[in-house]
């Protein structure tokens, strides 16, 4: 009678280690689904509004809005399903807000006589970079000679959005930006 309990007790944690298995892998329910944020292209043409005023010439600027980080080269980081899952379930709690930088932002902004190009970057841990957008692209030994700034998302919430733009030929921060949503519409506070 003892061996037959725990026969089935083993029985019963195996069918539950699977079925955890297959609904943490498979599935995705238990990963919370972020909400965009309201006016998306009232945020973009606030940020290029602020970023223009960092210009030094009135000439061309250029902006990346989008950094994938993707990787250079022929390095290739595996990881197991798992902690991909423990990534998304961590970015969907942390996260709740989120907006389409690629979608939103225009390609080319003018704003007191300077042109704004935006477009995304790619960084590896080889250091190779380049700037790619629907106007004009280029490699990393051409970066050096541009005005490239880059605008990294700090926080994002529903009516609150942190950003901080960066110098992206000396990675150095020039200013962190908050804009808060009023009446529908992005200010800088």
């Amino acid at each position: 009678m003892k061996k037959a309990k725990i026969t089935v007790f083993s029985l019963l944690v195996i069918v539950i280690l699977i079925t955890a298995y297959f609904v943490f892998i498979k599935t995705d329910f238990y990963i919370p689904k972020p909400k965009r944020i309201v006016n998306e292209k009232g945020l973009t043409a606030s940020i290029v509004k602020e970023v223009a005023k960092m210009g030094t010439i009135k000439d061309t600027l250029f902006l990346i809005v989008y950094n994938p980080s993707l990787i250079c080269g022929s390095q290739i980081y595996p990881r197991s399903r798992f902690s991909e899952k423990m990534d998304a379930f961590e970015y969907g709690v942390k996260s709740q807000y989120y907006f389409d930088q690629e979608k939103s932002f225009l390609a080319v902004y003018q704003d007191n006589g300077m042109t704004i190009v935006t477009g995304r970057s790619s960084t590896g841990p080889e250091g190779c970079g380049c700037f790619r957008s629907s106007i004009v692209n280029f490699e990393q030994e051409k970066m050096s000679e541009k005005q490239v700034y880059e605008v990294q998302y700090k926080a994002m919430g529903k009516d609150k959005v942190e950003i901080a733009i960066t110098n992206f030929n000396t990675n150095g921060e020039l200013q962190v930006m908050d804009f808060v949503l009023n009446a529908n519409h992005w200010d800088l506070k």
